[in-house]
């Protein structure tokens, strides 16, 4: 037998069951904004209280990741919901153990209702306060916000109800979504294995192998030479005078990319004279701020005219070479950390100059060619697979949200 419903008034949210109650959500939490203490008080040594900033995770204390302060005024207590009231918005934590807690957070303490019942109603509550969040540098709501978000609920037994509810089937899901995410990361391992091994071992497994000298290569095949990189490569410096080229690219993720200045993301130059002019083949290598490599994905192969920042080195071949094997292999050579151990000063950043004694292998042309192509199709593939297995976390994720919602609005009753 279907339940009776009723308008809710609240448009994004529609029918409620006849017998429940709409409120704020302050009525039954209470809620704390977070402050920051000054910045003279953290401290490494184990004093005062452990501080979170503007995240609910537990693993990134800010700024550091032992920071405790002694002059904190505003804690969370252990089981308190840790929410996130700026960037982003909505993200939100169960508190372990006491934290001191900074203006990005706020703790919701439930005062008569079942926790996990408000944990999950909070996700509804993030739909809305998305609605409303603003900020010139980045999105936030205030306290006077949370407080006044929408609150809808049933009796306490029925609270609990869809708490163990949404306990058994979350935990299914999140269990699917982390196997998704686990053959994602075999994946991504297997691709980058696959791209070491054949640009230094070639296609041919039963081939002679030879010493290359190169610690980060070891063997390579007899056949194949050892070159200086200035042999291989001059730096390119092409200056957009006159602005010959309009066509802006950027470095991102390992891919040269158009830009688009349109929305202005990020910090333009007075003028784009002073990028530098880019052709096909040119591979572009970012070997700035090389402390903060945590990803390592500083180089790009140039597939069509346009300018680029003259912030990168841009490097042209000066011999008959396959320049998309040679990316793949300065790609590898990231992956180590090559550039990183080659940095050095304050930002350690590198210079053209600085990589000219850098060995690299040579294989006959057509052997570059091959592997180059081999690697494209392979690459594909195993991107491929990624992604839809990205898709398919996107449609679980998808799937929770909307049963969460189902079940703390009452159009999915629980038995």
């Amino acid at each position: 037998m279907t339940r009776a419903m009723k308008d809710s008034g609240i448009e994004w949210i529609g029918q409620i069951p006849e017998n429940w109650n709409i409120s704020k959500l302050k009525n039954f939490n209470k809620i704390i904004m977070g402050q920051s203490p000054s910045s003279e008080d953290y401290n490494l040594d184990n004093i005062g209280f452990p501080f979170l900033q503007g995240n609910a995770d537990f693993t990134n204390l800010y700024p550091k990741e032992r920071v405790y302060t002694k002059s904190a005024t505003k804690f969370s207590k252990p089981l308190d919901i840790l929410f996130s009231v700026r960037a982003p918005v909505g993200e939100k934590n169960i508190a372990n153990k006491r934290y001191a807690i900074g203006r990005g957070l706020c703790a919701i303490c439930p005062m008569s209702h079942i926790m996990k019942y408000v944990w999950y109603f909070l996700d509804v509550v993030k739909k809305e306060l998305d609605s409303i969040s603003s900020g010139s540098t980045f999105d936030s709501v205030s306290v006077a916000e949370i407080k006044n978000a929408c609150y809808v609920f049933p009796e306490i037994t029925e609270q609990q109800k869809i708490a163990d509810y949404l306990d058994k089937r979350c935990e299914k899901i999140d269990t699917a979504i982390d196997n998704q995410k686990q053959i994602i990361e075999k994946l991504k391992e297997y691709k980058q294995s696959l791209i070491t091994e054949t640009v230094t071992k070639g296609l041919n497994p039963n081939v002679k192998l030879k010493d290359s000298g190169i610690e980060w290569i070891g063997s390579i095949p007899e056949h194949w030479e050892i070159r200086k990189l200035s042999r291989l490569f001059k730096e390119r410096k092409c200056k957009n005078t006159g602005m010959k080229e309009h066509n802006v690219l950027s470095l991102s993720y390992g891919k040269i990319k158009k830009r688009d200045i349109e929305n202005n993301m990020g910090l333009l130059p007075e003028s784009f004279e002073t990028y530098n002019i880019v052709i096909p083949g040119n591979i572009v290598l970012r070997l700035t701020d090389l402390q903060n490599d945590h990803r390592s994905l500083r180089t790009g192969l140039v597939k069509e005219v346009g300018i680029i920042t003259s912030a990168y080195v841009t490097m042209e071949r000066i011999m008959d070479i396959d320049e998309d094997y040679y990316h793949k292999l300065l790609h590898t050579f990231d992956i180590m950390k090559g550039f990183y151990n080659m940095g050095d000063g304050v930002r350690q950043s590198l210079k053209f100059n600085e990589l000219n004694k850098l060995l690299l292998p040579q294989p006959p042309l057509s052997e570059q060619k091959e592997i180059a192509e081999y690697l494209d199709k392979k690459c594909n593939q195993i991107d491929e697979a990624i992604k839809q297995k990205e898709e398919t976390i996107s449609k679980l994720e998808e799937y929770k949200k909307s049963l969460i919602f189902e079940c703390v609005t009452g159009k999915k009753e629980v038995a």
